[in-house]
């Protein structure tokens, strides 16, 4: 196979592996690119395979240099050509490295020299202040330009500098592989002491060695140092970069601000005219109002005047007539104080037949008054005597009569409800009493006893009557007494019933006055027919005689 096509494959073969490539990082809204060019790849695939090769020749040689040495001194002449050659391809990559490095220093100059250029031309328009709505929108669209240059320029540096760090890594590898060779050809120094012809080709391969070693520090110190002029160049190009991007960002946002501050401006000023101009409509036409409401209030004044004049006409009028109504409230006070007069002395009669009434049942007035509940309108404060402007003496006493009537209605109405309650009727139609209130001898044994009610006989069958309204709490047989009905009137007053032959009633009904519960018997420890009558007031049994004296009173009255 001929030489030039053999190239023509590997070459297109490398082609298809090592294509363009390009890398986007992003960050923080921003775009970042590396790019990788097809030759850029094919210098770092050798660069890296030539270090491979050099590493393991290196490891090899220097593995199996004394018995070589030993065996056979050409082949340790040849190790060191080949050493020599790999050292000279290392300073042919690293030329090529240096070229590329120089190629990309000049497209950074010429890309600055571009950014600065637009730089002045943007900042000459916008200081101009003359600037057309497409002439920003163009100026807008180049600073995108510059902006994507911007970012070329520094993927391009990045991946510059990472070239730099891996030539430099590898360098330094390169020195670590040095040192080891130095340690490896001590150990040959030892090993040929023995023979001066070996000696003194080590001390050949020494000097060689030693001048190589000293060719590649001097290399890589230039290196480092050239490594350092280009970072400080890329520092600065970025810096000028970021100073330039920021002028004109702060250009074009002044420029934008200067032209919303005179749109607001101008808005501001058509607003207040607008504003002033409807005002002076609202003007005029209030005017025209307020001319309007002038004259209706003048013709509203006028009527006024005429009403109030024909005012003062009718409260003359007015005024006789109060006169002739005080007048004649006079005489309708003079007329009801009489009648007050008359109720209070009525109602004073009525109160002390009422009182005489109770006295002669024998109980105290007091606790039924308290246990009607005449104390539940109670009233009380200090005294503050009321102004009363133009008031007669006659008012004075017709309040006080009204006062003293009010105060003997409560006190009638008290009454009347205690005596509403009282027991003061038999319990029989027609009757006979033939055993009385207290102490007397027993119908049955003989013996002296005590008698706590009253007997009222009459046939057999004859209806019993409740003596006062309530509510039924015991009815049934109750031992001695037989068929037996107790009655709870209020206010502490009970009557009992027994003896009965019927009970007409049950536990907790409300039976009226004179309601029918019940007919007369003999049932229970008795000797005839009768209904044996108690009367109790606080559980204590009083004399029922005198309850029906007392209601013979009030019937009389």
């Amino acid at each position: 196979m001929p030489a030039k096509v053999l190239k023509g494959r590997v070459s297109a073969f490398l082609d298809r592996v090592f294509v363009p490539r390009e890398i986007h990082l992003r960050s923080n809204d921003e775009i970042k690119f590396i790019r990788l060019s097809s030759r850029t790849q094919k210098l770092a695939a050798a660069g890296a395979l030539a270090v491979a090769t050099w590493i393991g020749v290196s490891t090899s040689g220097v593995v199996f240099m004394g018995g070589l040495l030993n065996a056979n001194s050409n082949k340790a002449n040849l190790a060191l050509a080949e050493k020599d050659s790999e050292i000279e391809r290392q300073k042919l990559a690293y030329f090529e490295l240096l070229a590329e490095v120089s190629e990309y220093h000049n497209q950074f100059a010429e890309i600055t020299e571009g950014l600065e250029k637009n730089q002045d031309l943007l900042l000459s328009r916008l200081g101009s202040g003359n600037v057309a709505p497409n002439e920003l929108a163009a100026i807008q669209e180049e600073l995108k330009s510059s902006t994507t240059e911007r970012a070329r320029v520094v993927i391009a540096r990045e991946g510059l500098t990472e070239k730099l760090q891996k030539f430099e890594s590898d360098l330094l590898k390169i020195a670590g592989r040095n040192s080891a060779l130095k340690n490896q050809v001590a150990e040959i120094q030892d090993t040929l002491k023995n023979t001066e012809a070996g000696r003194r080709e080590v001390v050949q391969a020494r000097e060689r060695l030693g001048r190589k070693l000293q060719d590649v520090q001097t290399t890589l110190a230039s290196t480092l140092d050239e490594k350092q002029g280009l970072e400080s160049d890329l520092a600065e190009l970025s810096q000028n970069l970021e100073d330039s991007r920021l002028a004109f960002d702060s250009a074009v946002a002044e420029s934008n601000a200067t032209r919303a501050n005179h749109l607001a401006a101008q808005a501001l000023v058509e607003a207040r005219i607008a504003a002033l101009n409807l005002r002076l409509s609202a003007n005029a036409q209030r005017r025209e109002s307020l001319n309007a409401e002038l004259a209706s209030t003048r013709e509203v004044l006028a009527e006024m005047e005429d009403k109030a004049q024909r005012f003062a006409e009718e409260n003359g009028e007015l005024k006789n007539h109060i006169v002739e109504l005080r007048q004649e409230m006079g005489q309708v006070k003079d007329a009801q104080s009489i009648v007050v007069r008359r109720l209070t002395e009525r109602t004073k009669l009525g109160i002390e037949a009422m009182e005489r009434t109770v006295a002669m049942t024998g109980l105290n007035l007091d606790d039924l008054l308290a246990g009607a509940g005449e104390n539940l309108n109670g009233q009380g404060g200090p005294f503050v005597p009321a102004e009363r402007e133009n008031e007669s003496e006659s008012d004075r006493d017709y309040d006080s009569a009204m006062s003293l009537l009010d105060v003997r209605l409560n006190r009638w109405a008290a009454l009347q409800e205690v005596v509403s309650i009282l027991p003061l009727a038999p319990p029989l139609d027609q009757y006979r009493i033939t055993s009385t209130f207290g102490k007397r001898r027993d119908p049955i044994n003989g013996r002296t006893a005590v008698h706590n009610g009253l007997d009222f006989a009459a046939r057999p069958g004859v209806s019993v009557y409740s003596t006062a309204p309530g509510k039924v709490v015991y009815a049934g047989w109750r031992g001695r007494f037989g068929r037996f009905i107790e009655i709870d009137h209020g206010n502490g007053i009970r009557t009992r019933y027994a003896h009965l032959r019927k009970i007409m009633v049950r536990k907790g009904d409300r039976v009226a006055n004179r309601d029918k519960i019940g007919l007369l018997g003999s049932s229970g420890r008795s000797t005839g027919p009768h209904v044996h009558y108690e009367v109790l007031f606080n559980r204590r049994a009083v004399d029922p005689r005198k309850f029906l004296q007392a209601g013979k009173h009030v019937f009389k009255s």
